[in-house]
């Protein structure tokens, strides 16, 4: 007769601690794996992002230097070296008012890579500081100022009489506690080959 009867034997106490205790195990790997992903993903992804800021910045850079009369000294700003000044006829009379522009259809363009790791620019009427622009973010996650040794952002070649300005900016949008390595990008842009008469003071003084 007991034959007829099925076991019903089950898992004992220990035999399920034991499978709950290596579920456990799994599911602690698994999502730890799955969280790096997203965060490698994530991170690379607002690299991504701030290399396409920096990158269009500096084509809008060399288009405005490549139109510019005058050059001022990075090493002259208020911030050296971290900021740029020009006098530029790069799309004056499109730059959202036509007041920002003189009888020769420049304007003078100010470039700046501030204490939050943003590049701004701003423009205004040459001689006559008080009708300015609002500062526009172009680029962010710029550590050129916050690096344990800090990177000069904007520079003149003396080979180049002053016309050649070199630009380098680097780029780090990892917000994780562990220091990566920025990206750097450096480019040399050439503004025109003569001043053309213009008083090298003509955007002196910068706005406030």
């Amino acid at each position: 007769m007991k034959g007829l009867f099925r076991r019903e034997d089950g898992f004992t106490l220990v035999e399920l601690m034991i499978v709950v205790f290596m579920m456990t195990i799994v599911v602690v790997v698994f999502t730890s794996i799955f969280e790096n992903v997203n965060e490698g993903v994530a991170r690379q992804r607002d690299r991504s992002v701030a290399n396409d800021e920096a990158r269009l910045a500096i084509e809008q850079l060399d288009r405005e230097i490549r139109s510019g009369n005058v050059l001022h000294d990075p090493a002259s700003e208020a911030v050296p070296y971290y900021g740029f000044r020009i006098y530029s006829q790069a799309n004056a009379t499109t730059r959202g008012s036509s007041a920002y522009a003189d009888a020769t259809g420049s304007t003078c363009v100010q470039w700046l890579l501030n204490d939050d790791e943003e590049l701004v620019r701003r423009f205004w009427l040459p001689g006559d500081p008080t009708v300015v622009s609002d500062w526009r973010v172009l680029a962010s996650h710029v550590v050129n100022r916050t690096l344990a040794t800090p990177v000069p952002a904007f520079s003149l070649d003396p080979a180049s009489s002053s016309r050649t300005v070199v630009v380098t900016l680097m780029l780090d949008a990892d917000t994780a506690e562990t220091v990566s390595r920025p990206v750097r990008i450096t480019t040399s842009l050439t503004g025109r080959n003569t001043t053309l008469g213009f008083s090298e003071t003509v955007c002196d003084p910068a706005p406030a």
